[in-house]
């Protein structure tokens, strides 16, 4: 059993899901709603094979409960009412478990499939019953996964969660500085204290790590992130031009730094600049005020999507990118399951593991 164990790291992020496996990565919008008939857009997406439409029939059958639902780009485009997985008690939110039922369909390598899942929740879910509830609902949870539509349609995924461990969001993003593709400590500058930086959709969670432990008392999360400089750019839209634009919409024009109206695409760079201005001086202030003598910091790792936009604004000059940021998390969790010696066998066994990576939280 145990030599067809999966393991994978997931971010169930609120802007953006994202699953990294061995052989495979995706990553979609949280955005999520119930089902409805394709008749008319199944014909075209039988031509578009790069396409994964994520049409989908979900049930659970550790609880008995079963949907269809439309999630990430497709909710967007074709669902009624699409809602963010904002919710903070992921382990009764049968939406957000669908959620992750269908991101580790996607990277199954088989079609009967038992996973080891690591994951992570906000810092401010630490401390809480949150992290608890959510390892409990996971480990032994069983799904089963049928496409609807796309060149995947009929198709069906049985999912089995054998273990499961829940980390801080952002401590993902050390582990995938300090940590090689085994699981091996393979850049040593990162035992030194390391300030992480993960800039999410909604929030932003900082973290203070030295010799791969977080630090509590300078670990905090930030109810900040890219959406606050959405929603400016949103009320500059609205009255300069008049248009009414969804966040979703807005976030691709903020990617592209041009909005069209009409015929014609207006460039609106600087509105842009001035929003992530903005935000970073308040990211700045806030960080401040936790992370006191910032100079005693070797490293301050820069992750998440928003931290692909706000690194050249961000002045700090220990600051490094995460590569491929808005997977580093991801990642980061998939390489702490390389690491943690036994993985499943602990996790089924009670056992003791004297990794550093199996202690936190």
């Amino acid at each position: 059993m145990l030599e067809n164990l999966q393991t994978v790291g997931v971010d169930m992020g609120y802007g953006w899901a994202k699953i990294w496996s061995d052989q495979q990565y995706h990553k979609f919008p949280a955005v999520i709603s119930w089902g409805n008939d394709r008749n008319l857009a199944r014909v075209v997406e039988t031509f578009k094979t790069s396409e994964i439409p994520l049409d989908v029939e979900v049930v659970n059958e550790t609880t008995g409960v079963k949907g269809h639902f439309f999630i990430g780009d497709l909710a967007v485009r074709e669902g009624e009412q699409p809602t963010y997985m904002w919710s903070k008690n992921k382990a009764a939110d049968d939406m957000s478990l669908a959620c992750l039922a269908t991101s580790l369909a996607l990277v199954a390598n088989n079609e009967q499939q038992d996973f080891y899942v690591i994951t992570g929740l906000p810092v401010a879910h630490f401390g809480t019953q949150l992290k608890q509830e959510y390892e409990k609902a996971l480990k032994g949870s069983k799904f089963t996964v049928k496409f609807l539509s796309g060149y995947l349609e009929k198709q069906t995924r049985e999912i089995r969660i054998l273990a499961a461990k829940v980390l801080p969001q952002g401590y993902g993003a050390y582990l995938d500085q300090l940590l090689n593709a085994n699981g091996n400590v393979a850049r040593t500058e990162y035992l030194a204290p390391t300030g992480i930086i993960d800039i999410g959709f909604k929030t932003t969670d900082i973290v203070y790590v030295n010799d791969m432990q977080p630090i509590d008392r300078s670990s905090f999360p930030l109810e900040l992130g890219m959406s606050w400089a959405y929603e400016q750019l949103q009320r500059q839209l609205n009255a300069t031009y008049d248009i009414q634009k969804s966040l979703e919409e807005i976030e691709e024009i903020f990617l592209n730094k041009k909005v069209r109206i009409h015929r014609e695409y207006r460039d609106i760079t600087p509105w842009i600049e001035t929003a992530c201005r903005a935000l970073t001086g308040r990211l700045r202030n806030e960080i401040a005020r936790k992370w006191a003598n910032i100079t005693d910091l070797e490293n301050i790792v820069i992750a998440g999507g928003g931290g692909v936009a706000l690194f050249e604004y961000l002045d700090y000059p220990q600051k490094i990118l995460s590569t491929d940021a808005q997977f580093a998390n991801a990642r980061g969790f998939w390489k702490a399951g390389k690491r943690i010696t036994g993985g499943i066998k602990d996790d089924t066994e009670n056992s003791t593991n004297n990794s550093k990576v199996d202690q936190t939280g």
